[in-house]
C-alpha cells in the first residue's frame, strides 16, 4: 500500500522532462508569427537590432539546452567513452543561456536608468563576477557517470 503512495523519483522526472518539452515546443509555435513579424521589421539582415539579435539568441540557445539535457537524460546508447565526451555539454549551454538572459536584463535595466555612466559599469563589473562564479559552479566538480546507459554527473543538477 505504502508503495503505490510513494511515486518513482526518476518517473517523476520523466513525465516533468516530458511536460517540460511539450510546454517548451508549445510556445515555440505559438510565438513563431511573431518572430516572423520580427525579423521582416529589421532593416536588413546585417543590421539587426541589438533587441532582435539578442531574442534570436535566447530563444535558439535555450532550444539547444533544453535539447542537449534531455537527450542526454533519455538516451540509452551512451558508454563510458561517449558520456566522458558528451557529459559537460548540457551545463555549457546552460550557462551561456543565463548569460544572455542576464544581458537582457542588463540592457533593460541600463535603459530605464536613462543609460547612465556609473550604472553601466557597475552593471558590467556585476555581470562578470556572475558570469565567472556561473562557469565555475556549473562545470567544476563534475564528473561523468554511465547509469543503464543514460550519461549523468556527479554536479549539480540540470
Amino acid at each position: 500500500m505504502e508503495r503505490n503512495l510513494v511515486i518513482d523519483s526518476t518517473t517523476s522526472e520523466k513525465y516533468m522532462r516530458i511536460a517540460s518539452i511539450s510546454i517548451a515546443f508549445y510556445d515555440y509555435i505559438l510565438t513563431l508569427p511573431a518572430e516572423w513579424r520580427l525579423y521582416r521589421s529589421q532593416s536588413s539582415i546585417p543590421h539587426m537590432s541589438l533587441s532582435c539579435i539578442l531574442f534570436i539568441l535566447i530563444r535558439y540557445v535555450s532550444i539547444v539546452a533544453v535539447v542537449a539535457s534531455n537527450y542526454g537524460y533519455f538516451s540509452t546508447s551512451f558508454t563510458q567513452q561517449a558520456c566522458q565526451q558528451y557529459y559537460l555539454v548540457p551545463p555549457i549551454f546552460k550557462v551561456i543561456q543565463m548569460m544572455i538572459a542576464q544581458v537582457i536584463l542588463g540592457v533593460r535595466t541600463f535603459n530605464v536608468s536613462r543609460r547612465g555612466r556609473g550604472v553601466g559599469i557597475s552593471l558590467l563589473l556585476i555581470y562578470f563576477l556572475i558570469v565567472v562564479i556561473e562557469w565555475f559552479t556549473d562545470i567544476f566538480g563534475r564528473a561523468p557517470v554511465v547509469i543503464n546507459s543514460r550519461t549523468t554527473d556527479t554536479g549539480p543538477d540540470i
